[in-house]
């Protein structure tokens, strides 16, 4: 039962995104709001309280349902009902209550940030809610803090106010951000992995490269950069060919944070984030050197890394890096020599 309810859920949700994107004229904090209310939903039936958990093959109790334990179907209702709490406010309404917040906005406010800490919680680890709780201690005890780190500190509900109420909070920018353009994003990733286009991608690159020398992590360069001109997206690109070319990578020895490297550089390069990139291969030719990869693999991410430089402009810089590749070349003469 909860299986199908979770599948009924992601259809929806996925329909949902498609029908707002491209026809549906849905107010800024409506979407934002169905956006989170699916996730949040979705997170407490699918994760279990703790890693070890699991949803398969686990004895029916009294308090599980179909698998699932009845608080974990509690918090999925408390968090998607502290969501729709703020849509079912009209325009004039809620702008009156922003800075002034009654119980019950302060009541829903503090359900929604524990719900949330919960849900990142149980799905990426404690980091991100340490870090959450560090900052929520610092706002309300902030007059205890040390020298320019002080300040008059805030009150639960005005902290609340400006967490729950305002477009600075939790239904801030990066959850426009998510609910606009990164799970459409996905989303294409996902289909057009079933669809075959990402095999397509991985078959292409492993003709081209597979038989080299650190032939996974070339596949996962040509993939990343053919799929990365036509999804916008590293995260899309990670879910699809991603999935397929880090664990080649892992299996033939390259290490996990190495893997992924590899394969977010060449799709931002893809997507010319020249930034991005520039950033990425430094850190993957620091690793390179200490993990002593062969001079063809150091040339690649040296000639990224100094197209990635012309590309921002930043000519000095690729001089340099060309100054030092002056013995490289010499040597290489001398050899074909």
């Amino acid at each position: 039962m909860i299986a199908v309810i979770v599948t009924g859920l992601l259809v929806a949700m996925s329909v949902y995104h498609y029908y707002a994107s491209g026809f549906g004229l849905i107010r800024e904090l409506v979407h934002r709001c169905v956006h989170l209310s699916f996730v949040l939903g979705l997170v407490f039936l699918v994760f279990g309280f703790s890693k070890k958990e699991t949803r398969r093959g686990i004895v029916r109790t009294w308090y599980r349902f179909d698998g699932v334990p009845i608080w974990d179907i509690v918090m999925a209702i408390i968090s998607v009902a502290s969501v729709v709490y703020l849509p079912l406010l009209s325009p004039e309404e809620l702008s009156m209550r922003v800075g002034a917040p009654n119980a019950t906005d302060v009541f829903f406010g503090t359900v929604l940030l524990i719900c949330v800490m919960e849900a990142t919680r149980r799905s990426v680890g404690w980091t991100l809610p340490f870090i959450v709780l560090i900052f929520v201690a610092y706002a309300i005890w902030g007059q205890n803090a040390p020298g320019v780190m002080k300040h008059s500190g805030a009150s639960w509900p005005a902290l609340i106010n400006h967490l729950y109420l305002t477009n600075q909070g939790i239904l801030g920018i990066a959850i426009a951000v998510v609910a606009k353009y990164v799970f459409l994003f996905v989303l294409f990733g996902v289909l057009a992995t079933e669809v075959g286009l990402g095999s397509l991608f991985i078959d292409v690159a492993q003709t081209i490269a597979g038989r080299f020398s650190g032939g996974p992590a070339k596949v996962a360069i040509f993939s990343s950069a053919m799929l990365g001109t036509i999804s916008g997206s590293s995260i899309a690109n990670t879910v699809t060919t991603g999935a397929l070319t880090i664990p080649a990578m892992k299996k033939v020895g390259y290490p996990p944070h190495f893997a992924g490297a590899v394969e977010a550089n060449h799709q931002a390069i893809a997507q010319q984030h020249w930034e991005e990139a520039i950033h990425l291969l430094t850190s993957s030719m620091a690793d390179h050197a200490r993990l002593g990869g062969s001079r063809a693999q150091r040339d690649i991410l040296e000639y990224s890394l100094i197209g990635a430089l012309l590309r921002l402009g930043r000519s000095d810089e690729a001089k340099r890096l060309l100054m030092l590749r002056r013995p490289v070349l010499a040597d290489t003469k001398s050899i074909r020599g």
